[in-house]
C-alpha cells in the first residue's frame, strides 16, 4: 500500500504498519510445540501453524501484481466475493463494478485460496495440516474466523501487533 497511489495514502488516513518480516522472524523463533520446553510457561506454536501464517504474511508477494494469483479474488470467486460485495458493493462501482481485488495481508481470504498457495511449492502442507494450522492460528489469537460456514479467515492485525 506504500506505493499506492504514492504512499501519501498511509499517512492521511493514519494506517498502523507491521514489519512483516520482523513478524515472520519472531514466529519463526517462537518453540515448536512438538519439542519439550523448560519453560511451561513459554509460548509454542505447531510447525503447522507456523507455515500457515507464512503463507497467510507473505501471500501479496507470492501472487504480486497477477490477477491469477492464490489470493486474488474475482467475481467468479464464490462466496469471497460476495463477502467484499456486501461490504463494499463492490458490483455497484462504475464500470460494471469491481471485478478483483488483489490481497494484502490481513485481509480476508478463505481456506481453499490457502490451500491453492501451498499446492504451488514442493513440499506443500495437505489440506488437513493446512486446516489444523488455521485452526492453531485462531486458537492463538493471530487468525480470526470472519465467516465460519463459508470458511473465511484473515489476519488480526491487533494480536499481531501485540504479539510483536
Amino acid at each position: 500500500m506504500k506505493s499506492y497511489p504514492n504512499g501519501e495514502i498511509l499517512k492521511e488516513v493514519n494506517v498502523e504498519e507491521i514489519n512483516i518480516a520482523e513478524l515472520l522472524l519472531c514466529i519463526n523463533n517462537v518453540k515448536d510445540a512438538t519439542r519439550p520446553t523448560m519453560n511451561k510457561d513459554d509460548f509454542t506454536m505447531t510447525s503447522t501453524s507456523k507455515k500457515v501464517m507464512n503463507i497467510l504474511l507473505l501471500g501479496r508477494i507470492l501472487d504480486g501484481e497477477s490477477v491469477e494469483g492464490c489470493f486474488v479474488v474475482k467475481q467468479e470467486t464464490q462466496p469471497l466475493y460476495n463477502y467484499f460485495d456486501k461490504l463494499y458493493h463492490l458490483s455497484d462501482r462504475p464500470n460494471k463494478g469491481v471485478k478483483s481485488i488483489r490481497y494484502f495481508p490481513g485481509r480476508t481470504v478463505s481456506f481453499t485460496q490457502i490451500c491453492h498457495a501451498s499446492e504451488r511449492f514442493k513440499n506443500s502442507i495437505t489440506r488437513t495440516g493446512i486446516w489444523d494450522g488455521l485452526i492453531k492460528l485462531v486458537e492463538y489469537g493471530f487468525v480470526e474466523c470472519v465467516d465460519e460456514k463459508n470458511e473465511l479467515y484473515k489476519l488480526d492485525f491487533s494480536y499481531c501487533k501485540n504479539f510483536l
